[in-house]
């Protein structure tokens, strides 16, 4: 009778279990990735060189991921707004940052607060293009070497441009008064633009800019592009040496663009948009594009994107420190 009492009990708790199960269904799996339009931010006005990259990659990667890729817009605070934004977005592989070096790199040491983490608050996806800063001269002036602006700017009478205080031109122009003892003056200015007018203008003597800023101007011979800050030649022009050539150590910084998510975004997310992008690097049409912009494209995964990163703050960080650049 036990026996017989025991196996009821024991049929009717599978049958209530089966029952259980038949009415949940079959348990959900996570849909694939991606099942929705995903989203570039770039933090900075339309037109600009993230803006461009983000748009080359949104084209691309529509056809090698199935979905739409749309370019939003986000500028404000030098490039922090639209960088904190993905900063606080879902890990979910549908909001990344199209941004520039310096929010990442610069702000944590130039800003006293930040919405953000630049050391924890993203994850590092792909790097995209570097655009190396040349060291470049009002062809007026009698500076025709690096030698040349290292005596003239011990004597404290040379003065050098950037696109504004904190930028990674005011930046390396610090970090080149610390490596060579000079006391060039700072003359900051609201964007690369106006900067431009006042050094062909001859207003200041110097600049540390990208090519596609200066090099129309030293190819009609009316700047002089005197040295590469990088610790290699670039392969757009190759006959301007670096500074290291010419004796000026410690100055191999770059800067970068690239693809960022939210801190925490999946692995396998991480890698296949790193996959995708790097594919995309690889195409002639871009790498062309990408020159006309005088910048070159950066292949590597995203753990060594990462150990880039990790670098670039470090140095960036205490060179902003060195040089007293401060926004409260």
């Amino acid at each position: 009778m036990n026996r017989r009492m025991n196996r009821r009990r024991l049929l009717g708790s599978a049958a209530s279990m089966w029952l259980a199960l038949a009415a949940a269904g079959p348990a959900q799996a996570e849909p694939a990735w991606p099942n929705k339009p995903i989203t570039l931010v770039v933090a900075y006005p339309a037109g600009g060189t993230s803006d461009l990259l983000a748009r080359i990659l949104s084209s691309q990667l529509n056809k090698r991921l199935g979905q739409p890729v749309i370019v939003e817009n986000r500028p404000g605070a030098g490039g922090t707004i639209g960088t904190g934004y993905v900063s606080h977005a879902e890990p979910d592989g549908y909001t990344f940052l199209v941004g520039s070096s310096s929010p990442i790199t610069i702000a944590g040491a130039l800003y006293s607060k930040l919405s953000y983490s630049p050391t924890q608050g993203f994850t590092d996806v792909s790097p995209l293009a570097a655009t190396p800063f040349f060291l470049t001269v009002n062809a007026k002036t009698s500076l025709h070497s690096v030698k040349d602006v290292i005596e003239q700017g011990k004597s404290g009478k040379l003065n050098f441009g950037s696109a504004g205080s904190g930028s990674p031109q005011h930046i390396l122009g610090e970090m080149f008064n610390v490596a060579t003892h000079t006391h060039m003056q700072h003359i900051p200015y609201k964007g690369s633009g106006p900067l431009l007018t006042d050094l062909v203008g001859g207003q200041v003597q110097l600049a540390f800019e990208s090519p596609v800023v200066v090099m129309p101007q030293v190819e009609t011979g009316k700047l002089r592009a005197l040295a590469v800050v990088g610790a290699e030649r670039t392969p757009l022009f190759p006959d301007i040496p670096t500074l290291d050539e010419q004796g000026v150590k410690g100055l191999d910084v770059l800067p970068w663009y690239g693809l960022f998510g939210p801190a925490h975004l999946p692995a396998a997310i991480t890698n296949r948009m790193n996959a995708a992008v790097q594919d995309i690097l690889r195409m002639p049409d871009v790498q062309s594009s990408l020159r006309k912009l005088g910048a070159q494209t950066l292949l590597m995964s995203a753990a060594s994107f990462k150990k880039m990163v990790d670098r670039d703050i470090d140095i960036w960080g205490r060179a902003t420190k060195a040089a007293g650049a401060r926004i409260d």
